[in-house]
């Protein structure tokens, strides 16, 4: 690859392609406008490259714990279709299709789950930024799973 160029690759689209938001026993014992305590949440990532190399396409799910009790209970994935630029290719579309596409989805996924979160009893729940390196290693240890740190309570302007 040369470093002086671009990598030659575009993201043809970025879309949630699931999406699930529920309340749980807990989060009906609070007060309306009581902010929730940190959300435990799991993060996955998973690609394929198509056996041209030339088109790819990437998940990142977004979990919060499944277990009762709980505030809220969600799942977000965030897939994103990409692809070689004809004519600039530089960087191999499998190289893209690991960290650097987990690590440009993560601010979509935590955008939606803000938005979900938004319209649900106790606000927005924003994501804390994760270490993609951590993330991979997991991924190495237990291809399946990766574990992230709890998400933030956005604070709630008082009435």
């Amino acid at each position: 690859m040369d470093e002086t160029k671009q990598p030659g690759i575009q993201v043809d689209r970025i879309f949630v392609s699931r999406a699930h938001l529920e309340h749980g026993t807990l989060a009906h014992q609070l007060p309306d406008g009581q902010s929730i305590p940190s959300i435990p949440i799991q993060i996955a990532y998973e690609s394929h490259t198509a056996d041209d190399g030339k088109r790819g396409i990437g998940v990142l799910t977004v979990s919060s714990d499944h277990e009762e009790p709980y505030f809220y209970r969600m799942l977000i994935e965030m897939t994103a279709l990409v692809s070689v630029t004809q004519g600039d290719e530089n960087m191999p579309l499998a190289t893209y299709m690991g960290q650097p596409l987990a690590v440009a989805l993560y601010p979509f996924a935590r955008e939606a789950v803000a938005a979900l979160t938004g319209r649900g009893r106790h606000g927005s729940v924003y994501l804390k930024p994760f270490n993609a390196a951590e993330l991979f290693a997991a991924k190495e240890k237990a291809p399946s799973e990766g574990m992230m740190p709890p998400a933030t309570k956005a604070p709630r302007k008082k009435k």
